[in-house]
């Protein structure tokens, strides 16, 4: 513009400004702010006193310029000492003063010349001021800058926690993939457990079925043997009062010969029926031997779970006692090691009933175990038992045949009759006590059965306790994850606003 109205020194002032101007902002963007401000603040200085000096050919207008002049460098000079240096300021405040006194010596304008005192003044005063608020600003720059760098060391102290932090995840994250395993370990075995138990219920009841169909056989041997002792009743009474009754005598040692054959079978049957239960007494101790056996691995299993509980109650304690040293800027974390700390605390416990519920059914399982081992020595009684009274059977039977078959010599032989008849009854008599110890055996087996389902219920409660304690250990570990997804989280917030406050801590210190 100043090219077009053809004024070379205003176009030339122009350019010359536009020049320095843009030096001024390539310094500044460059970092060397001081140096930028003075380049711009010196050039304004020398234009205004160049202005001041073209004015001087208006002598008439000269001192309304000249203090217009003044009023302009005034203004400039006020901010000198806080975008470049105090010393600037008094540079510039001096050279100011200095060039202003000599225009007005070289004017020669009379009013001029008596107020260069004034000027000079002006000048100092007003030198002093931007100096002293130049002085105070940069005290107050130069305390923000102490501050940004302690709350640097700071920053870096805390990364320094925040790093540790995350190194202390990858333990966190082993434990807590082991304690996943383990879970579903406990969970296979609690499975399998529940699985031995279905079977032992199905063995306990098929054992019961057999023990009714024996005590059945033995109530109608015990009904067989009392009919027989009261038919060899009949017989001796018989025998001693008519002898001469031989067919009806035959008759009745045919009928009773019937009856040994029928007790004999049913002694028979009574053996083999404890046979049976002999082997699925031997199917359920063997059922019990292998749930000692998941018992003694779900002991390992929770062992490992408490190992783990600890292991993680000793990294949350870490990770407090970092926390701590952080200070203040450590809280949230102490807060999140606390948390975890009460989770670990938690999974202990859960680990000592899991420890107890353990040792009551280890305890009902040797409960079992012993009741069962009782019951098939029992067993073996039974069938010895059974085996000896078959043989007497035979033998009764035997003797029966030989009555029928001697039964011409029976008038001869009538006193033999008689005396084997209170063979018979000894033997009936011993029978009926064989019989009845029968019966006392298995109603000890009865209370057995009684005693085991009622121990297959208790475990069955116990089987559901420990389902309920795995859910509470699953509930837990999903707890336990979001938690460490929140320190994660809170780990990347804080390193990230830490090198936020990096950054902020390093520009004052370049301004």
């Amino acid at each position: 513009f100043f090219f077009v109205v053809q004024n070379l020194p205003a176009g030339i002032g122009a350019l010359l400004s536009l020049v320095v101007s843009v030096v001024s902002i390539v310094l500044i963007v460059r970092g060397r702010t001081s140096l930028g401000n003075a380049v711009f603040l010196s050039l304004f200085l020398l234009l205004v006193l160049g202005v001041g000096f073209a004015s001087m050919a208006d002598l008439e207008q000269y001192p309304a310029a000249l203090i217009s002049v003044v009023g302009l460098l005034l203004v400039i000079l006020t901010p000198t000492g806080i975008l470049v240096s105090p010393v600037y300021t008094v540079i510039a405040t001096v050279a100011v003063a200095g060039s202003v006194t000599a225009l007005s010596f070289v004017s020669g304008v009379p009013m001029l010349i008596q107020r260069v005192g004034l000027f000079t003044i002006v000048f100092v005063f007003h030198g002093g001021v931007s100096l002293a608020i130049s002085l105070i600003t940069r005290k107050l720059v130069q305390t923000i800058g102490r501050e940004n760098e302690r709350s640097g060391r700071v920053a870096n102290d805390l990364r320094t926690v925040l790093e540790r932090l995350s190194a202390l995840q990858a333990p966190i994250e082993d434990g807590r993939r082991v304690t996943r395993g383990k879970l579903d370990e406990i969970a296979q075995i609690v499975d399998l457990y529940n699985e031995k138990i279905t079977t032992l219920n199905t063995s306990s009841a098929g054992l019961a079925n057999h023990v009714t169909e024996v005590r059945q056989g033995l109530a109608k041997l015990t009904e067989a043997v009392a009919d027989i002792r009261a038919q060899i009743e009949t017989q001796a009474r018989l025998v001693g009062e008519t002898r001469a009754t031989h067919t009806e005598l035959n008759d009745s040692i045919r009928e009773g010969s019937e009856r040994i054959a029928g007790a004999r079978d049913t002694t028979t049957n009574l053996g083999q029926a404890a046979e049976q239960i002999a082997a699925a007494m031997e199917a359920v101790l063997t059922t019990i031997e292998e749930l000692e056996t998941r018992q003694t691995q779900l002991t390992e299993a929770n062992g490992i779970i408490a190992r783990i509980a600890a292991q993680t109650n000793l990294l949350a304690m870490n990770a407090a006692i970092e926390a701590a040293h952080a200070g203040d800027a450590g809280r949230g974390f102490a807060v999140v090691a606390d948390e975890v700390r009460s989770l670990a605390v938690d999974s202990n416990a859960r680990s000592k009933e899991i420890a107890g519920v353990v040792t009551e059914i280890r305890r009902s399982v040797a409960t079992v175990a012993d009741g069962a081992r009782a019951a098939r020595a029992t067993l073996k009684e039974i069938t010895g038992g059974s085996h000896i009274v078959t043989e007497t059977m035979s033998e009764i039977e035997s003797r029966m045949t030989r009555f029928v078959t001697f039964g011409s010599k029976l008038q001869r032989d009538l006193e033999t009759l008689g005396e084997t008849a209170e063979r018979i009854e000894d033997h009936a008599e011993q029978e009926k006590t064989v019989f009845a110890a029968y019966g006392s055996s298995f109603d000890e087996l009865a209370a057995y059965l009684t005693n085991l389902s009622a121990t297959i219920d208790e475990l069955k409660a116990r089987s559901e306790a420990g389902h309920a304690i795995v859910r509470d250990l699953d509930e837990t570990r999903e707890q336990t994850s979001r938690t460490d997804a929140q320190i994660v989280k809170l780990i990347t917030d804080a390193l990230d606003l830490g090198n936020q406050d990096d950054g902020d801590a390093k520009s004052p210190t370049r301004s």
